[in-house]
């Protein structure tokens, strides 16, 4: 029994975002990649797919909106949120202001060193957003769906799909049979990929192995967001090996001609780049861009020019993270955020005050807008009593 989320009137999530709707706050990307993953579900089960009986599948549109919901408490579940396809756009982007463009378009693709420098910076930018806010905080596209995209969130979905599967039928269940577990997904993502541009075979040449590098490398942008500095787990092996072990699928698929062309030039060429980039990423003095901390220090300076068009402006930008955001990091993030700017604004707190009281009034007739206010309170810009009572500029919880 397949089983998809669908939001009624009244549920919770729906609220939330008809508040960032009355206030043209919802942004673009939401609108192009929401239901993503419940609609390729649909197209792929109608073209053959037999999920076993006892498989439910549960899809979040949103990050950190509750609990999935639709299976019973043992149920496997795939949760693909609405921004994972952005932030794999964002990702290719970043590779793609690196290519030095000569104007012939048979030469071979290289990196300029401008954009090598322009690349770690928009990469950097990523991998504060999903530290921060677990949201995109950056300018991109407001659709995503380029092809390359496409193909990597679909080998995203098909992974985790090939994990359900094992789940089901008892594969590779023993703690030391971990890694070959996500080897065993990654050969079928890729298998579930290929199948899937069967009938689009001029697209196989650039997606059969680039999109999975493109996934496979956000899971490392992803790894550095969390502080995980350390290549390789105990669940998962180095990024690296596992695209070798697909290579050599590719490889014997284009050698007995199941795949036509040649895959492997684009896919190492952005397997080579994005290992260079996430080599440099996650250095311990590599200065990673806080968003959160960006925005405040503006939020500050918008305050003391009493400039309301841009309160506004940054009111929705609270509301997007009060609704699509992970509330834990954005907490973690403005605390650290606040813990630096305190040092240089002494009447931090007054001005924040000042901001909340402005919010209430611009807030007041949104459904559930109290709750907005206190996610303000405490999450966001904190209570002024408590942050004293910790110490100033401590960063730790208060």
């Amino acid at each position: 029994m397949t089983t998809v989320t669908s939001f009624t009137a009244g549920d919770p999530a729906e609220v939330r975002l008809r508040m960032l709707q009355e206030r043209g706050a919802l942004p673009a990307w939401f609108e192009h990649t929401r239901g993503w993953a419940e609609k390729f579900h649909s197209e792929w089960t109608s073209e053959g797919w037999d999920p076993n009986d006892s498989m439910a599948k549960v899809f979040s549109p949103v990050w950190g909106l509750g609990p999935a919901a639709g299976g019973g408490p043992n149920s496997p579940t795939i949760i693909m949120p609405a921004n994972v396809p952005v932030f794999i756009r964002a990702v290719f982007d970043s590779l793609d202001t690196a290519i030095s463009r000569s104007g012939d378009e048979n030469a071979p693709l290289r990196l300029s060193w401008e954009g090598i420098q322009a690349a770690l910076d928009r990469l950097s930018q990523i991998i504060g957003s999903i530290r921060d806010t677990g949201i995109p905080m950056f300018a991109g596209h407001a659709d995503p769906w380029n092809s390359v995209t496409i193909a990597a969130a679909h080998f995203c979905y098909m992974h985790e799909l090939a994990h359900i599967t094992f789940q089901n039928q008892n594969w590779f269940q023993l703690d030391e049979e971990r890694w070959v577990n996500e080897f065993r997904a990654d050969e079928l993502g890729l298998v579930g990929l290929v199948l899937s541009y069967r009938s689009h075979p001029e697209l196989l040449e650039t997606l059969a192995l680039s999109g999975p590098v493109l996934s496979l490398y956000f899971a490392e942008i992803e790894r550095i967001a969390a502080g995980n500095l350390d290549q390789g787990t105990s669940t998962h092996p180095p990024v690296r090996s596992r695209i070798f072990a697909l290579r050599e699928k590719i490889c014997i698929a284009t050698r007995e001609g199941l795949i036509n062309g040649n895959p492997l030039p684009m896919a190492d060429f952005y397997a080579k780049s994005l290992g260079a980039f996430v080599t440099i990423l996650e250095s311990d003095n590599y200065p990673i861009i806080s968003p959160v901390e960006i925005f405040l220090k503006n939020l500050v300076r918008d305050i003391r020019r009493g400039n309301e068009d841009r309160l506004h402006a940054q009111c929705n930008l609270l509301l997007r993270w009060f609704v699509l955001g992970d509330h834990q990091k954005v907490f973690d993030a403005c605390h650290r955020s606040l813990g630096a700017i305190h040092d240089d604004q002494h009447d931090l707190f007054d001005l924040l005050q000042k901001f909340v009281a402005f919010a209430q009034i611009y807030c007041d007739s949104l459904p559930g807008g109290c709750d907005f206010i206190e996610f303000l309170n405490k999450i966001c810009l904190f209570d002024r009593e408590a942050w004293e009572s910790a110490g100033e500029g401590l960063l730790g919880r208060p």
